[in-house]
């Protein structure tokens, strides 16, 4: 039987006009294969982009809420310093429980999605603002200290919030949307670099 099939489909396409058919119809095929696929790549890679941008800005909001969390222990802190009713202020327990979500959130965000984008965890930590440590111990209550030590704290705040937009603005430099334009001089110009270099 198969032996008949192959010979009707000879005898179907003997003439030239009719391989001439045959051929047209296989490369028609064939491109609209090869724009189904390509279609279906930019799809993805557009979506993808998109997925990695709604992650960005998540990661944007979570910074932001980070500086303001730190921001507001810090002022709590430096009000019950200030207070003649509490001898060691302290930071409550549900605040450190916020800063220690929101850093894991960054870090699980950071290493699931931008694993080069070189966010430390330890860098960001409520340890870092050594002045709470010295006020819950009452290890060092004379009030020029307390000062340098606010200071400290407030610097690491704005220091932490810094490397955060930074690590923010440079994914979204990597990820944003680009213009073909831009991605195929991107792509050539480390080929050139490359060929410079040898």
């Amino acid at each position: 039987m198969c032996q008949e099939d192959a010979l009707y489909f000879i005898e179907l396409f003997s003439e030239k006009s009719d391989q001439v058919k045959l051929i047209t119809i296989l490369l028609s095929a064939l491109i609209a294969v090869f724009v189904l696929l390509l279609n279906q790549f930019f799809v993805q890679r557009r979506n993808r982009q998109e997925y990695l941008l709604e992650k960005i800005e998540k990661l944007s909001q979570l910074s932001i809420e980070y500086t303001d969390l730190c921001s507001q222990i810090l002022s709590d802190v430096r009000g019950q310093a200030a207070s003649k009713h509490i001898d060691y202020p302290s930071v409550c327990d549900e605040d450190k429980r916020k800063i220690r979500a929101n850093i894991r959130k960054i870090g699980m965000i950071c290493g699931l999605y931008f694993k080069g984008a070189g966010f430390d965890p330890n860098d960001y930590y409520i340890w870092n603002m050594e002045v709470l440590d010295v006020l819950e111990k009452g290890k060092d209550s004379m009030e020029g200290k307390a000062y340098l030590y606010f200071e400290d704290a407030e610097q690491h705040i704005v220091n932490s919030d810094a490397k955060l937009a930074v690590l923010c603005s440079n994914l979204v430099r990597q990820y944003g949307y680009k213009t073909y334009a831009q991605e195929i001089k991107e792509k050539f110009g480390k080929i050139f670099k490359k060929k410079e270099m040898i």
